[in-house]
């Protein structure tokens, strides 16, 4: 009986060893007895999705910023080349120098273990270069010309019943919410600077990474569109006073389509996307990143609602180009959730 349980002894360590040494040949990656079960309360064949590997050419929603800016970058060196469009060396070499002096910051910081610096420098560097590509190639774009889409966008706000005219004789009719709407429109910069620092600050590296990815993917979606879908806007079909910066787009808008101009200074530029409405984008992507901050999340909420109502009573969009920045940014935040998450969590995050 002893020399019985002596071998049975034997045999389990011989089972625990072989157990040991199969773990570590694996890394560790032993099933769960729950990844078996093929029962609805578990989501499906669990097994068969436990044993599929990852695909090898899926990103990581942490590299992807990157990559967009360099995709920019060449993107926009091509553009200026196709259609003859110059930039100032002066104003490369200042964009350059910025996107520099950030970096060396970055690593100054990461030398001292001090992520949080790491991870706002390193963003802003990231907004830096791709904004700078991103406008070059929107202005060497809209070279282009393509027919302008003014008259299709008029008649689906008619189709709508919510017109540009409307909305604007409502505007002049209360002079202090226009006003009002007026200011928020332009917070779009300070916004995006808390959320770097409110994100960054707290190493909250899933949320901001998410809101770069997010915001570089809706900025590419517009300028598709804008490049098929051009349009000057509703000041101008309609007749409205234009305001300094209405003016000076469209100035370079119309130069820009009859060819009479080829250069483009950084320091500046306008915003030339009409169609979809980038200002409606941006506002829902800067409230989405304050999601789980309800000190931020309420007021964000309430700040880029205004925006996205100014965006009708300034003059500058259409009701379909309200439409379709709001679309725009949930297509963004869609492809962003289905980013491979990087080893610090899913870019869409939860809460």
């Amino acid at each position: 009986m002893q020399i019985r349980w002596e071998r049975r002894a034997e045999r389990a360590l011989e089972h625990q060893e072989v157990s040991r040494i199969g773990d570590r040949a694996l890394g560790n990656t032993r099933l769960k007895p729950d990844a078996l079960s093929l029962t609805p309360h578990h989501g499906g064949p669990a097994l068969a999705s436990s044993l599929v590997p990852p695909c090898p050419f899926r990103l990581s929603a942490n590299a992807l910023p990157t990559l967009l800016v360099v995709w920019a970058a060449a993107a926009a060196c091509i553009a200026c080349t196709w259609q003859s469009v110059q930039v100032p060396l002066a104003d490369v070499g200042a964009t350059a120098a910025l996107v520099v002096l950030l970096l060396a910051g970055s690593c100054y910081y990461h030398a001292r273990r001090e992520g949080a610096f790491v991870l706002c420098l390193t963003t802003l560097a990231q907004i830096v270069a791709f904004a700078a590509c991103y406008i070059v190639l929107m202005y060497g774009l809209a070279t282009l010309a393509w027919p302008l889409a003014d008259d299709q966008l008029a008649a689906f706000d008619d189709w709508c019943g919510l017109t540009a005219p409307v909305v604007r004789h409502w505007a002049d009719a209360h002079p202090a919410i226009a006003t009002l709407l007026n200011a928020a429109y332009d917070t779009l910069l300070i916004q995006t600077a808390v959320v770097v620092a409110v994100l960054g600050l707290s190493n909250d590296r899933p949320r901001l990474t998410g809101f770069l990815l997010a915001f570089m993917l809706a900025a590419l979606l517009a300028l598709g569109l804008f490049v098929v879908l051009p349009a000057e806007g509703p000041f101008a079909r309609f007749g409205f006073a234009a305001s300094h910066d209405q003016a000076t787009f469209l100035e370079h808008f119309q130069t820009l389509r009859d060819g009479s101009r080829r250069g483009v200074s950084l320091r500046t530029t306008e915003g030339l996307i009409t169609f979809p409405s980038f200002h409606v984008t941006w506002a829902i992507l800067l409230a989405w990143s304050f999601r789980g901050r309800w000190y931020l999340f309420l007021p964000g909420v309430v700040l880029n609602s205004l925006i996205v109502v100014s965006t009708m009573t300034s003059g500058w969009h259409y009701f379909a180009d309200v439409l379709g920045g709001a679309a725009v940014a949930a297509a963004a935040i869609g492809m962003t959730c289905l980013a491979k998450p990087g080893r610090h969590s899913s870019p869409c995050g939860a809460g």
